[in-house]
């Protein structure tokens, strides 16, 4: 009896054993399931991170460079001799009465502001019709001149009334010379507007002591110019948003959008960081993450702040259509995963109560339980698999495919049965089975895992795939290819727009100064042949272009005059001219480049002998890319004409150049000039 009880409490204790392991498998497996979902879903997160910064990066571009245009067009206009002129004889003329002269002056002033404004946008018609009498229309927008005392001197007709910070922002910037935007507002005509301020030049030679300064206020409607480039269709989504907000008292306020209740304010929502999108990123400008839109929906969101405002620039897409196919994505796995471990318990549990109850036929019992396993395993896989978008194949020692996904055959257009068994040049073609071939000996015989990027032609379509191979036990191999064609895509495009951008900025600086016409380019030019012939890195050349493209960017803060004069410079003027180089290091210090470009800009001016600056470096503690942009901007310099001289022959300012190897110039080099310039630059 007692036999009988052990016995029984051993099966017991057996039973509970088994059910305790079925349990720990269970949780391990909805572990993992959990664990393979979140790294998919933080993949795709991220995926949407870049492609938003993309759409902010291009959005914000066209934002800065709206208001450069306006700031532009009021310098320009500020920069006017005539205007000068004719404001300096105002204010000497002030407290008498007008002459005919200065009667005539006001209306040429009137003229040009009304031209300037028309042409630039600063002179728009009301949407009112005209009220047939003598009262005069006030406009939504206009361009006014004003003295350090707020007065206003002159402006376009139908000026719109100037508010208080207007005028105070006017009467400032006339004392300091500081430039100002007057920040988005709603004017009487319950539109909104924005201002911009410069200072007007006095002139330094009418002989007379200036009394006054003024400064130029043009206000402009904003709901046709700088709202329409955030709503421009760029990218092929349905429900991204580019939005401004900006923060005010104890509210978020978005300025491209009006209230829905008057549709005269600008929206406006609490100030909780905690729920709100807009609300986070003003707290934390540059901030990625998933929060309420203004709507109330859950959106992807990625802010950009607006340099020289207190603009915060919002990049929204619903969360909903950013992560669709993810969700489903998510779904698909976590229920194939769930029904296959469900039917793994079940073949479990089936097989040990079968087994249990025939003992006699335990092993034809336990091939069956494992043939039905594996038959599901194998269902599993396969619609794991199937179910992943990138492109999986399984191949033997032999290099014949054992295994394909239905992404792998879809793509060739054909059925899976179809491919297997095959070599992989015969399924896939010569140059593709070549290529994988290829690699998978170099994974068959070092054993270690390969991955990189490879290209194919497929479907008339060239494809970028990041590419893995693995060996799998002792005599199979794993080809996985997840396609970044999209990705690729949008990143050449970002490096076409910074290189367009850069072209745009060179030609800029040269033509600022007339005798300098294509220096930047000539002087990259001649760099890029140097590092070429002395055999510098890729990286070295690509950080050597940009460096020689905005090495003269500080040109910018020179006077014309200066760089114009044809007679010797004075000493102030030769500093001047020297700080240029500072200020061009100034002007790109917060930006970002891939290499030491704004170390190769600062060297430039270095001396290998230690004699120059700033920083008194000497020999190799100058950057290679600093010794090369050094010779060939002096050749550059000299080889082209100036204000106050002829252009130098080339065997001339080579002599010069040789002649001060290793003293000023890295004499390795020069010696690369010499080679350059007599074999291989046509325009020297």
């Amino acid at each position: 009896m007692s036999v009988k009880v052990a016995a029984a409490l051993q099966n017991k204790a057996s039973i509970w054993i088994a059910l305790l392991i079925l349990l720990v498998i269970v949780i391990i497996s909805f572990g993992l399931i959990s664990k393979i979902t979140a790294i998919e879903r933080k993949r795709d997160i991220q995926d949407w991170q870049q492609r938003l910064a993309l759409m902010a990066d291009v959005r914000e571009d066209l934002i800065n460079n709206w208001l450069a245009k306006q700031h532009s067009t009021l310098d320009s206009l500020a920069e006017n001799l005539s205007l000068q002129l004719y404001l300096s004889h105002i204010a000497q003329a002030a407290g008498r009465s007008q002459t005919d002269i200065e009667s005539a002056q006001r209306i040429y002033l009137k003229n040009l502001l009304l031209n300037t404004a028309s042409r630039n946008g600063f002179y728009e018609e009301t949407p009112e019709p005209r009220i047939k009498a003598n009262i005069p229309v006030i406009r939504h927008s206009g361009i006014a001149i004003l003295n350090n005392k707020g007065k206003v001197i002159i402006a376009t007709p139908g000026m719109p009334l100037l508010d208080d910070i207007t005028v105070e922002n006017a009467k400032q910037t006339a004392n300091d010379h500081i430039s100002r935007i007057r920040d988005i507002y709603m004017n009487q005509h319950t539109e909104p507007v924005m201002g911009f301020l410069v200072a007007v030049p006095a002139l330094t030679n009418t002989g007379a002591v200036e009394r006054e300064s003024f400064s130029i206020v043009g206000l402009r409607t904003v709901s046709k110019s700088l709202y329409p480039l955030l709503h421009k269709d760029i990218f092929s989504t349905d429900t991204d948003i580019s939005t401004l907000v900006r923060r005010e008292r104890g509210s978020v306020v978005y300025l491209d959008r009006l209230s829905q209740r008057n549709g005269q304010m600008f929206m406006r929502l609490p100030h909780e960081p905690q729920s709100l999108a807009a609300a986070y990123a003003l707290v934390n400008p540059g901030a990625f993450g998933i929060r309420k839109s203004f709507s109330g929906e859950d959106a992807l969101f990625l802010s950009h702040p607006i340099k020289n405002t207190n603009w915060i620039l919002l990049q929204m897409i619903s969360r909903h259509e950013a992560l669709k196919e993810s969700d489903a994505h998510q779904a698909s796995l976590i229920t194939s995963f769930s029904l296959g471990l469900a039917a793994l318990v079940f073949i479990i549990i089936a097989s040990w109560r079968h087994g249990a109850g025939l003992y006699a036929v335990r092993h034809a019992t336990e091939l069956e339980k494992q043939s039905r396993l594996l038959t599901e395993q194998k269902k599993l896989l396969q619609s794991v698999t199937d179910n992943i978008g990138d492109l999986i194949i399984l191949c033997d020692n032999n290099m014949h495919i054992q295994f394909v996904n239905r992404p792998t055959a879809e793509i060739f257009q054909l059925e899976s049965s179809d491919l297997i068994g095959k070599s992989l040049s015969a399924a896939l073609g010569s140059d593709i089975g070549k290529s994988l071939k290829e690699h998978l000996f170099s994974v068959r015989n070092t054993g270690q895992v390969l991955t990189g990027v490879k290209k194919f032609l497929l479907n008339n379509a060239l494809h970028t795939f990041h590419s893995c191979f693995l060996p799998v036990g002792d005599d199979s191999f794993l080809i996985v290819l997840h396609d970044i064609t999209a990705l690729t895509e949008a990143q050449d495009k970002h490096d076409r727009l910074m290189k367009n951008l850069v072209q745009t900025l060179t030609h800029v600086i040269d033509t600022y100064d007339p005798n300098c016409a294509n220096h930047s380019a000539e002087t990259t030019r001649l760099a890029t042949a140097i590092a070429v012939e002395m055999n510098l890195p890729k990286p070295d050349i690509e950080t050597l272009e940009l460096a020689a493209s905005l090495a003269n960017i500080g040109k910018l803060f020179v006077p014309r005059e200066i760089l114009t004069k044809t007679t010797p410079l004075s000493a102030a003027e030769r500093d001047i001219l020297q700080a240029s180089s500072k200020q061009t290091v100034k002007v790109l210090a917060g930006l970002e480049f891939d290499g030491p470009v704004l170390e190769t800009i600062a060297q430039k001016t270095e001396h290998v002998d230690g004699s120059g600056g700033p920083g008194g470096l000497a020999g190799e503690s100058i950057l290679m890319t600093a010794r090369i942009l050094a010779v060939a901007n002096a050749f550059v310099a000299m080889h082209s004409p100036r204000a106050y001289r002829n252009p130098i022959m080339t065997d001339e300012v080579l002599h010069r150049i040789y002649a001060e190897a290793d003293k000023l110039y890295d004499k390795h080099v020069v010696a690369a000039l010499m080679h350059v310039a007599e074999n291989k630059l046509d325009w020297v």
